[in-house]
């Protein structure tokens, strides 16, 4: 018997101990399982997929309820906003939504009612589903089989639509008023059935500044700040875009003669840790009295915002970095040194993501200049390694030279492809008489017009034009750049993965056409408006943020296509029509074009006297330079011009180059010229793993850093998605590629597929390993008992003979 019994016990320690084992590997697989658990619902027509939050509950106690946490240990609590209700945390998230709903349930036990928290997406604002849903019964169906068959009552009838009621689902369930609703709509028992979910509404972001009403340039209002004649409306439209994004997370360095980091309305967005004084050879940025530039463009980008104070930024919660560069004579060496940087810190966080640059060579009318050798080796730089990758978004005031008879194309830090050049234009809509010409505007930007002048931050105390620490005076291309650079940093709050080259797109393709009627706007061959005066159009804030957030990254640049001829060509004096030759461009049918760079060599004892234009096969033509009376210098020597006009045109076919001279007494030729055609090949699959990018999305769901739609594993669970594939095996509403347990059995994908059993098939389980150590005590401890047994078995019998 007592051998019997043994061998029971045994049994039972080996039953047991191997249960615990296989129990013990299964939790340990399922340690950190999803936060939230993929349903929907239907809006009208539209389902909308929702996430179940797994380790969240919202409970309002009845009179005598017992606390939470003695009835759900660990949990953490806090009250919901304008309720009586309050949000549970979970101290670990459930495994599934059956074990969610058995801590509701002992919830209720205790005394709670329970409801389900719901988020738009993981990570999103909470949403609580009540019991009740809303249902417009279809004329076929009956009320009362319609409650019976679904376990629903009334609450009350709808009065404003025929044959609508507010419904009660009476089911246990935390989601019983979803699926109920989901039923009657799927079933054509219901033309309209939702659940009725509380959500908190976001109240419109207005900021409390006290000089906010005069930032026309903000919200025109045509308030008196504006100036006589100007138009409502004619704005950066951001008031909208605050509600979802504020900068928070992005550095924009300001390029100029420093930052009062100390500024009231500036010190709390300021990175004194990473700032430098390139002129001073020292870290701190700060201004003198003659310094009056940086601040108030540090104010336009990124001034702290919503403190009651002053003025707002664009980006009112993006961080400044200065770097103090212009306050005295720059080397190229020291341009460099702005341009690189904070470009690739040991911190991401430390980063400069955007860079405002309110500078550049004189507005003349004379002068011919580009980066130098290392400055544009540092934006080279700066493009390929920035924000870890995606580029450095460089913003470039185009120039204030228009009456001294200057044009951008013959700055090339403003009509760069790596920069945004920034034109300016006023309260009433219309371009600001100084602003320079371009084919390389990106979008204009408000600044100062006739009217007024732009309200920002001003040097404090004796050293600022107002002994207010704030100006109404500012202006130029100089302030329009700035507002463009908090633009982008709202930009890049809403969409962190886009590149340099993907901010550019976001802003062209959502700017507002402003002063429509103006004769010089035109369409190019890809259906795009520009204009020489606008770019193409006003920068339109919200516009631009709610593009960015859905938005796939445009592929890599392709091989650039290229074409070049050296040929003696006469251009006739004092002739508009000029000498014209022809390149043609030949590459892939689909690709589009973003920017076009044309490099002359022109011998001309006065090359004021000339004017470039670019012609492209769909016949759009560029302006690349005017004629400008104050150059009197001689030739062009391997100038680059750059044309964003011809923007998603297909650049195959014949190119025309046309240069004229348009004052007599003075001749020249044209003695070589190129022209390169940067672009992309449009890519439907960009990872190259069969899936479509508009199906994989541009989340990121393991939070690797990369989008899903670029990611070969957007699960991180060590399959491809190639392999994975589009498929819901176990009908969860999200696909095996996404889905860390495609089949639903328990085990996740990478331990099936480490194990050899079948990730997709629900009834092939792995062979889980077992612990051994666990075995082995059990034989130990079963030994023992059997020593112990044959010891008391002997001195029973001594004593029974005794």
């Amino acid at each position: 018997m007592g051998t019997n019994r043994a061998g029971s016990t045994f049994a039972f320690l080996v039953i047991v101990i191997l249960g615990s084992s296989a129990v013990r590997v299964q939790a340990a697989d399922n340690a950190s399982p999803p936060s939230g658990e993929a349903v929907y619902y239907y809006n009208g027509a539209s389902r909308v997929d929702v996430v179940l939050s797994l380790d969240e509950l919202v409970v309002e106690g009845k009179s005598g309820a017992k606390s939470v946490q003695s009835v759900v240990p660990g949990a953490t609590v806090k009250s919901v906003q304008g309720s009586t209700g309050q949000l549970v945390t979970l101290q670990g998230k459930s495994a599934n939504r059956a074990a969610l709903q058995q801590v509701a349930d002992s919830l209720g036990t205790g005394g709670y009612s329970v409801k389900a928290v719901l988020r738009a997406s993981r990570g999103g604002e909470p949403m609580y589903l009540t019991d009740r849903l809303s249902a417009k019964l279809a004329t076929s169906a009956k009320l009362e089989t319609v409650l019976a068959t679904n376990n629903l009552s009334v609450v009350e009838q709808v009065t404003y639509s025929e044959n609508t009621y507010i419904l009660r689902a009476n089911g246990a369930g935390l989601l019983a008023s979803l699926e109920a609703a989901n039923k009657l709509y799927e079933s054509g028992a219901a033309v309209a059935a939702s659940p009725l979910i509380e959500q908190q509404r976001a109240k419109k972001l207005v900021p409390n500044d006290t000089l906010f009403p005069n930032q026309w340039h903000l919200r025109n209002t045509a308030q008196p700040a504006a100036g006589a004649g100007a138009v409502a409306g004619n704005d950066i439209n951001v008031v909208t875009a605050w509600d979802s994004v504020d900068g928070a997370g992005v550095n924009i360095a300001i390029v100029d003669d420093g930052l009062e980091t100390g500024h009231e309305d500036l010190s709390g967005n300021a990175r004194t840790d990473i700032d430098i004084d390139i002129n001073g050879g020292d870290n701190d940025p700060s201004p003198t009295a003659a310094d009056t530039h940086g601040t108030p463009c540090a104010g336009l980008a990124a001034g702290v915002g919503n403190n009651a104070l002053g003025i707002t930024g664009v980006a009112f919660d993006a961080d400044l970095v200065g770097i103090r560069l212009i306050a005295a004579p720059t080397t190229d060496s020291q341009e460099a040194q702005a341009f690189n940087h904070q470009v690739a810190p040991a911190l991401p966080a430390d980063r400069v993501h955007v860079s405002s640059n309110s500078w550049g060579p004189a507005d003349d009318g004379a002068t011919l200049e580009t980066f130098g050798t290392l400055a544009g080796l540092a934006i080279l730089n700066a493009i390929a390694n920035g924000r870890g990758g995606r580029g450095t978004v460089f913003v470039w005031a185009a120039g204030n030279g228009f009456f001294s008879g200057d044009h951008s194309g013959y700055d090339g830090l403003a009509s760069s492809r790596y920069t945004i050049s920034v034109a300016a234009s006023g309260a009433d809509g219309n371009v600001s008489g100084y602003s320079e010409q371009g084919a390389a505007l990106l979008v204009n930007a408000p600044s100062s017009w006739t009217g007024s002048g732009i309200t920002t931050a001003d040097l404090t105390g004796a050293n600022g034009d107002s002994p207010t620490n704030y100006q109404s005076t500012f202006g130029g291309t100089s302030a329009a750049c700035p507002i463009v650079s908090g633009t982008v940093g709202l930009v890049l709050d809403a969409n962190p993965f886009l590149t340099w080259r993907d901010v550019q797109h976001c802003l062209a393709e959502t700017a507002t056409q402003n002063d429509p009627l103006d004769p010089g706007w035109f369409t190019n061959g890809a259906g795009m408006n520009y204009s020489h005066d606008y770019g193409f159009g006003r920068v339109d804030a919200s516009a631009a943020v709610a593009d960015a957030a859905t938005r796939f990254n445009v592929p890599g640049e392709a091989t650039p296509l290229t074409s070049s001829e050296a040929v003696a060509t006469a251009i006739p004096d004092n002739n508009p029509t000029g000498a014209t030759r022809s390149l043609a461009i030949s590459g892939s049918p689909t690709f589009v074009t973003e920017a076009v760079e044309v490099t002359v060599n022109v011998t001309h004892p006065n090359r004021g006297d000339l004017q470039f234009e670019l012609t492209s096969p769909d016949g759009t033509t560029a302006i690349l330079g005017t004629p400008r009376p104050n150059d009197v210098a001689a030739n062009f020597s391997n100038w680059m011009f750059t044309s964003l006009v011809q923007w998603g045109e297909d650049p195959n076919g014949s190119w025309s180059l046309e240069v004229s001279d348009n004052a007599a007494g003075n001749t020249g030729s044209l003695t070589s010229w190129s022209i390169t055609v940067h672009g992309y090949i449009p890519n439907a699959d960009q990872d190259g793993d069969g899936i479509p990018d508009v199906v994989e999305g541009i989340g990121d769901a393991d939070n690797d850093g990369i989008q899903n739609y670029l990611d070969l594993d957007s699960d991180g669970d060590g399959i491809p998605d190639a392999i994975e594939g589009t498929a819901d095996v176990d009908g969860d509403t999200i696909p095996n590629f996404l889905d860390l347990d495609s089949d639903g059995d328990g085990f996740s994908d990478q331990l099936e597929n480490s194990l050899g059993s079948d990730p997709y098939d629900p009834f092939d389980v792995p062979n889980v390993p077992v612990n051994p150590w666990p075995l082995v005590l059990a034989l130990l401890i079963l030994g023992a008992m059997v020593l112990l047994l044959k010891a008391r078995r002997a001195t029973f019998a001594g004593r029974s003979s005794a």
